[in-house]
């Protein structure tokens, strides 16, 4: 992985994520996951944890299919719409944090890392985030993009490395489709 800018403290970090969640195509999200989405199925009424709610896509999407989703949001501005986004939908928890500080004391059944890994100071530290979120044999669906923008380019062999260093089994399914490229992976036993 190669940083893009560097972000030496935390104000600084959280000015990047500020950065992120003020480009006008967030709005776009709300269309644009529905496709990939479709490729990660978990079990009817699963517990889902959503790294990097962003405008709340992911949570919608699942929350919609019967499942309870508690996202994970750092940017004040994409927690902002993300609320405004999911008011109507009971079964979606947005806690606002950073994904860093995030701990659960009831696992997860399944957890999404779409498009965030390249905008947090260490992925590393996500994927753990997430392998401790979950229950041992827990699912976790991660996606990152092609494109070269935020602090961080992770191409498809760096994902595969960084989950598995993470704890989670070799994966499962990986595709790409030129845009991003993504992983299904499974918690083992500790």
């Amino acid at each position: 992985m190669q940083k893009q800018d560097e972000v030496s403290s935390l104000e600084a970090y959280r000015k990047h994520l500020d950065k992120v969640a003020s480009l006008g195509n967030h709005k776009d999200l709300l269309v644009f996951r529905g496709w990939y989405m479709r490729l990660f199925n978990p079990s009817p009424g699963s517990r889902i944890l959503d790294l990097g709610g962003y405008v709340g896509a992911t949570a919608l999407h699942y929350a919609e299919k019967g499942h309870e989703v508690v996202s994970v949001e750092g940017a004040k501005l994409l927690c902002d719409r993300f609320e405004q986004n999911t008011k109507h939908c009971p079964a979606i928890t947005l806690v606002r944090s950073l994904i860093e500080d995030f701990h659960t004391d009831e696992p997860f059944d399944a957890c999404c890392c779409t498009e965030i890994l390249n905008h947090v100071v260490d992925p590393a530290a996500l994927l753990k985030v997430a392998y401790d979120s979950l229950r041992d044999g827990g699912e976790l669906f991660v996606t990152v993009t092609s494109e070269k923008w935020g602090l961080h380019h992770i191409e498809q062999s760096q994902l595969g490395r960084l989950v598995a260093d993470a704890g989670f089994a070799a994966h499962t399914k990986r595709w790409t489709d030129g845009e991003h490229a993504g992983q299904f992976v499974c918690r083992g036993l500790k």
